[in-house]
């Protein structure tokens, strides 16, 4: 969800008011993931948090080519670059057989946003 309001605030994606999203609660093998919270991790791997959270996509998505295509990890988790201290949970669609849903609900995407300045809260 933080990705998309990221998105939505640069202008480059819209919603209607009556949208909603899908959010999903997974249970995965831990020791799957390739962990980019962890420094000496990123050293290994040759990418800085700089990289992973900066607005250039192209370094991230190529780090996520090269490791899904060795195959000993099912994913990435890794510091979020659309919200300060968020975590990022990356599942590569070849492995999605080895995650289990275990909760999902739908909301709506306005409750999601800040209210305008000087506007009420219910």
């Amino acid at each position: 969800m933080a990705e998309f309001l990221r998105q939505v605030a640069k202008g480059e994606l819209s919603f209607a008011p009556e949208d909603v999203r899908r959010l999903s609660t997974l249970q995965l093998p831990e020791e799957r993931l390739l962990d980019l919270l962890d420094p000496a991790v990123c050293s290994d791997e040759g990418v800085t948090y700089d990289q992973l959270v900066g607005d250039d996509t192209n370094i991230t998505r190529a780090l996520a080519q090269h490791t899904s295509a060795k195959g000993r990890v099912i994913g990435l988790r890794a510091p979020s670059a659309a919200m300060q201290g968020a975590i990022t949970f990356v599942i590569f669609g070849a492995h999605l057989q080895q995650v289990v849903l275990t909760e999902e609900h739908t909301v709506r995407i306005v409750d999601y946003l800040d209210p305008p300045p000087g506007s009420r809260q219910r």
